[in-house]
């Protein structure tokens, strides 16, 4: 008889498949990876590590369940921040410590009903299956209706996180708005607008060649789209590892663009990208160049 022919046979296959999926979700399948781009958290940082001078944790409303946050949001007529979380997640406690903590989110976060809910409850559950949310962290806003009006996929610093928020307030550029606007009547501004928040929703096929378009309809940066949209793609690139292919991209940017001010970012995502593939030489020499460039900036995003 085969050993595979038992009644263990099912049991140890089960493992097999939990195990495969755990694997995957570790490697990027399941599970948003928490360094865009430059460093790696400590994977087991602890949910009240301290926070940095300046900074201050979300000012959360306690609600037995969204439907209770929806009353509460349509009474005040304030728009939702939802942050969704997992308490094993390394991402979700690093969103919160460093771009939700952030003085620039912060403050924006309160001019919102700031919500949480664990995942794995009842009650998170219920929401993921509500607004069929795959894959973790996943930051919704909702309007006070519980409308969606912008969702964020994954760990993002506060620079890249506050405009969907901007534009949730001024009720300008928001990602539905964007979305049922006809693609020809939307001038570049707004095509740009759009394709990064595509590239939030980690929507990567759709991001990139809108950037793609955007780089062929202002070659020359005249209207300081090209390079905003090269670059653009080149994080879309990195945002699912494909580090070899975004470096090319961050090589073009320093040819075109030498004077953008954009430059400091295609560096660290250099940086980032040589450091995630383990090229070391490359990884020392973009490092000491940006240090001698920008001796007071730092390698992470802020």
């Amino acid at each position: 008889m085969s050993p595979f022919q038992t009644r263990g046979a099912p049991l140890a296959a089960l493992s097999l498949l939990l195990i495969s999926l755990f694997l995957a979700a570790r490697s990027g399948g399941l599970f948003e990876r928490s360094s865009l781009l430059v460093h790696k958290p400590p994977s087991a940082a602890p949910a009240s590590a301290p926070l940095r001078a300046g900074y201050r944790r979300p000012r959360y409303r306690p609600f037995p369940d969204l439907p209770a946050a929806i009353r509460e949001a349509s009474r005040l007529n304030r728009p939702i921040f939802l942050d969704l979380f997992a308490v094993w997640c390394a991402p979700c406690k690093k969103l919160e410590a460093e771009t939700f903590s952030h003085p620039l989110i912060a403050t924006l976060l309160d001019r919102f009903l700031v919500v949480k809910f664990d995942i794995d409850q009842p009650t998170g559950k219920s929401i993921t299956q509500r607004y069929q949310i795959g894959r973790f962290p996943t930051t919704l806003i909702l309007d006070p209706q519980g409308r969606e009006v912008e969702r964020i996929v994954g760990y993002y610093p506060a620079r890249f996180f506050a405009p969907p928020l901007h534009a949730t307030l001024e009720k300008r550029h928001r990602y539905e708005d964007l979305r049922r606007t006809p693609a020809y009547t939307r001038d570049l501004l707004q095509q740009l607008a759009y394709a990064e928040r595509l590239l939030l929703r980690r929507e990567i096929g759709p991001a990139r060649t809108l950037f793609q378009r955007l780089q062929q309809h202002d070659r020359q940066d005249q209207q300081r789209i090209g390079a905003a949209a090269l670059f653009g793609e080149a994080r879309a690139l990195a945002r699912i590892n494909a580090y070899t292919q975004a470096l090319p991209l961050l090589s073009r940017f320093h040819t075109l663009y030498p004077q953008n001010p954009l430059r400091i970012d295609v560096y660290r995502l250099e940086i980032s990208c040589y450091r995630e593939l383990k090229r070391d030489q490359k990884y020392q020499k973009h490092l000491t160049l940006f240090q001698k460039r920008y001796p007071k900036a730092t390698i992470t995003f802020d």
